[in-house]
């Protein structure tokens, strides 16, 4: 349900049930101890700011391939989180969903991803590589804001809408491809 751990500070371990379907808005919000996240495989919602600001979770998080829409700020402010690691089938992530993620350096969009919110990156400072979904059709404002490190682009061919300041501040960028 919505906010059932929200701001439980000691929380340091979740184990989830292998029937788990769904993890609700503020689910997990600012559970500050945590330090590692396994998330179910037949997990097909992941609610708006489920995990924001579980700053301690460390390494890698693979997101289901049932799950289609990553609900905003989801996992904004997880500074930990090194990699993630999209599954096809996901064509929505929501605004702000890896926003202030310092800890990600490589980025690898599935191609189902069809939509990318508002400040869906924004501030993961240490991001070097991205590689597009071949059918990604939007790109928010401020998606990729201040990804200082970000040194080229190649965006999709069939991509439809650049929302303005998508790459604003990217002081590395050197090389676009449109």
């Amino acid at each position: 349900g919505d906010y059932c751990f929200s701001l439980c500070k000691g929380l340091k371990k979740i184990t989830f049930g292998a029937n788990l379907e769904s993890i609700g808005s503020y689910a997990f919000y600012e559970c500050v101890a945590l330090t590692s996240l396994v998330l179910p495989k037949g997990l097909t919602a992941i609610g708006n700011h489920a995990f924001y600001g579980c700053q301690n979770v460390e390494g890698s998080i693979t997101l289901p391939a049932g799950v289609e829409t990553l609900g905003s700020s989801a996992f904004e402010d997880c500074v930990g989180i090194t990699q993630i690691l999209f599954s096809d089938g996901l064509t929505t992530i929501e605004n702000y969903a890896f926003r202030g993620c310092t800890g990600l350096t490589e980025l690898s969009l599935p191609n189902t991803l069809e939509t990318l919110g508002d400040d869906a990156f924004r501030f993961c400072k240490n991001i070097t590589t991205v590689t597009f979904s071949k059918n990604l059709k939007s790109i928010g404002e401020y998606a990729f804001g201040s990804c200082e490190k970000l040194p080229q682009i190649v965006l999709p061919q069939g991509l439809i809408t650049l929302g303005n300041f998508a790459f604003s501040q990217c002081k590395s960028l050197n090389a676009i491809t449109l």
